[in-house]
């Protein structure tokens, strides 16, 4: 009997599944439930894997003619060896991978790159942000046109730098995404973030080249030198809250140079203050930045010490159970209070650009602040004795206290011009580091 639309409509149910096989075209058939339901299917030997059945499509959605060719398709694959059920599963997988979404992507990113706790933070924030609503978008398909859209809506609602901020992001992630490939089938083909590039939509950020001044280092060595009394001159006891670690945190930046991060997270098994050396560790170079101490730092993290008592940290947060975090109100507390504005980064910069102005080589100031090189090869046959670069920071603070105090300066640069008292402070830093914590 051939199956026909006329024999398939006339086909009855029973209490259990009936399946009518067609005798014009082996392998055809119709399976008919009790409840009546008529579905189209094909069965046959899968070369290698013995015999499958594939349902097709039910009555009167699919004629049986249309079905009839439908199987033929099956028939001939299962023959080349393809299983439906693995067929399936292909589709399936293939499915579910062109529907990898964002979040997909993103969480596998965080994952397999080695990112430092605060970048992975801003990342984790900027998605939670500029991108909360694509989340659960397929990344294949954000558009050039949905992107150019999206950018100069966060322009204008975020302002340029943030905007710029989340698209490298996100171009970062399409091009992470670029490299998954499945049975020969890429996620992506393109970036869509290209489109800004290729608009000529302006995308960099101008630098910020915002330092401290002769007259700003003077006012806040000033005020790091007479904080407890600041607000004497009005009778007032002092109200600006700033602590004694936290004015150690600035100093130890300024003279330094090293980045917040670095700062905030020393050890004191880090610090050697015999040897006047210590040790910032996992830096934004991924390396050991290893920096000699002027005697102005080893002053001040003699200081510090009495702060952090027998912790690990060097600037411990306030129960003393890990190191200080977020600095923040410390530096609106001394800005408030010299009428300052600076960040910490500020204090990096005004390290470099005071450094350069003392007559520091380049070269010399790019190995103190562990700035990378471009890559050179020859750089890394450049000798990295540490002692070399100990010049540049006992330049550093002489040249911001001679901007400060000019002949107190000169006294410490010359005792033997000035008397010297029982106030002196340890001989070999004589009067200039008598003791002002009391």
């Amino acid at each position: 009997m051939k199956l026909t639309d006329t024999v398939v409509r006339k086909l009855e149910p029973s209490d259990k599944d009936q399946f009518v096989r067609c005798e014009y075209t082996r392998g055809f058939g119709v399976k008919v439930s009790p409840t009546g339901r008529k579905t189209f299917f094909a069965e046959g030997r899968v070369r290698g894997a013995g015999t499958a059945r594939k349902a097709i499509g039910t009555y009167p959605v699919f004629s049986s003619e249309r079905a009839r060719k439908e199987a033929l398709t099956l028939l001939q694959r299962m023959q080349q060896g393809t299983s439906p059920k693995a067929e399936d599963a292909r589709i399936k997988a293939e499915e579910s991978f062109k529907g990898t979404t964002l979040r997909q992507v993103f969480v596998e990113y965080i994952e397999t790159r080695s990112l430092k706790p605060k970048t992975a933070y801003d990342y984790r924030s900027v998605m939670n942000t500029v991108f909360e609503q694509w989340q659960d978008k397929p990344i294949a398909s954000i558009s050039r046109n949905e992107v150019l859209k999206h950018f100069t809506k966060e322009k204008d609602l975020r302002g340029h730098a943030t905007a710029n901020k989340a698209f490298r992001m996100l171009s970062a992630l399409c091009n992470y995404a670029k490299a998954d490939e499945l049975n020969g089938m890429r996620l992506l083909t393109e970036n869509p973030v290209d489109v800004l590039k290729e608009k000529r939509i302006p995308r960099s950020n101008k630098p910020r080249e915002t330092y401290l001044l002769e007259a700003d280092i003077h006012k806040l060595i000033e005020f790091s030198d007479t904080y407890d009394d600041w607000f004497a001159r009005e009778g007032a006891r002092p109200q600006h809250r700033v602590t004694s670690q936290g004015m150690h945190l600035i100093l130890l930046l300024l003279y330094t140079g090293l980045r917040r991060s670095e700062g905030l997270g020393l050890l004191w098994e880090d610090v050697d203050l015999e040897t006047k050396l210590l040790i910032a560790r996992d830096t934004k170079n991924n390396t050991d930045h290893s920096i000699p101490l002027s005697q102005m730092v080893v002053w001040i993290l003699k200081a510090q010490k009495k702060n952090s008592g027998e912790t690990p940290w060097v600037f411990p947060n306030r129960n003393q159970t890990g190191p200080m975090v977020e600095p923040k109100s410390q530096l609106k507390a001394i800005c408030d209070a010299t009428g300052l504005k600076f960040t910490l980064h500020d204090l990096r910069r005004t390290f470099a650009t005071h450094a350069h102005a003392a007559g520091v080589d380049f070269e010399s100031v790019r190995k103190a602040m562990n700035h990378k090189s471009g890559g050179s090869i020859t750089s890394s046959y450049i000798i990295r004795n540490v002692e070399v670069l100990r010049p540049v920071f006992d330049k550093i603070w002489e040249q911001f206290w001679e901007y400060h105090d000019p002949g107190r300066f000169d006294e410490y640069k010359h005792p033997e011009n000035y008397a010297q008292t029982e106030d002196d402070g340890p001989p070999d830093l004589g009067k200039f580091f008598k003791d002002r914590s009391g």
